[in-house]
């Protein structure tokens, strides 16, 4: 009786086929959702390629056969270079556009309006922002935020009865942990800018090459003076993960199937070719010379006078 040769792909490739089964079918694929999720199918078909590669060296099977799998890699790779080359290439195009320092921000005569103003207040060394709100009561049509020290977070009576409402500061440690940082607290009450406004708008544009573009334009005294633009998209991986993901759709009421290589999402570097900093940072932050609090800074913050008199006045209001 002859022996049975043992293939080594086999092995992962059956229970590649059978993840795909109960991945599939609806009732059952419902109970085995992580299956996709966790990308079970695609790891158990890499490790089939790469199984059969070993069977194509050892002799398991005709040697000739190894052409499968290194033309199946050289076409996943040839997608992963040219989708490289699309981003490298639209990075350097935006790196080139984009402004910079176009207004020095000067806290007595400029005002900031933006979505992310609580973001800005805790980050940069201002001492006030605003963000519009498009629905509300209140005769001031914005929220001014102000971060300020122990001693006024600490006063909360009555903070409420008058549209005042805080709390506390948490940002990242260097393990990217959010953490509170102890006696700073952000205010925020109506209140409509005084000075010179600078307000910052997003626009959501058309994608190029799968590639999202956000425009964020800044406007002085209502007019757009500048435009700065950020991109996002997914990318391939470094190795091909098959990626099949099966769910509810609730709107369509039936059960949907999507698959493809895993991609992971990128950021795509913006910041000005001629920007001295190699950092990061927010476009606002890069548009108007904004300084970044360094930590030690924030632990010892005192706070700006005139958010603290700011305060006083709404308090006697």
């Amino acid at each position: 009786m002859g022996k049975y040769k043992i293939y080594l792909f086999m092995y992962p490739l059956s229970l590649f086929l059978i993840a795909v089964i109960l991945t599939v079918i609806p009732l059952v694929g419902f109970i085995f959702l992580p299956i996709g999720y966790f990308n079970v199918t695609g790891f158990l078909l890499l490790i089939a390629i790469i199984a059969f590669i070993a069977d194509c060296i050892i002799g398991n099977v005709p040697r000739l056969l190894i052409l499968l799998p290194v033309a199946f890699f050289g076409w996943y790779y040839s997608l992963v270079y040219e989708e490289n080359q699309k981003i490298a290439n639209l990075e350097r195009d935006l790196k080139r556009s984009n402004p910079h320092d176009v207004v020095q921000f000067d806290p007595d005569n400029h005002d900031i309006i933006s979505d992310s103003a609580e973001g800005l207040i805790t980050k940069y060394r201002i001492p006030t922002t605003y963000k519009r709100l498009n629905f509300t009561s209140f005769e001031d049509k914005f929220w001014s935020f102000r971060m300020t020290h122990d001693r006024p977070c600490k006063r909360v009576s009555n903070y409420l009865q008058r549209g005042i409402h805080n709390k506390t500061v948490r940002l990242p440690d260097k393990d990217g942990v959010k953490r509170r940082i102890k006696n700073l607290c952000v205010f925020k009450y109506p209140q409509t800018p005084d000075r010179t406004v600078l307000e910052f708008s997003r626009q959501q544009d058309k994608k190029e090459n799968g590639i999202s573009i956000t425009s964020l334009h800044l406007s002085i005294g209502g007019d757009v003076r500048h435009t700065y633009k950020t991109a996002f998209t997914k990318r391939y991986r470094p190795y091909p993960l098959f990626r099949l993901v099966c769910f509810i759709n609730a709107g369509a009421q039936k059960w949907e199937c999507e698959r493809g290589f895993a991609r992971d999402g990128y950021k795509l570097d913006t910041n000005p070719v001629s920007l001295l900093s190699d950092e990061v940072e927010n476009p606002i932050a890069i548009l108007l010379s904004l300084h970044r609090y360094a930590r030690d800074e924030l632990e010892n913050f005192n706070g700006f006078e005139q958010n603290e008199q700011s305060l006083r006045q709404k308090l006697d209001q």
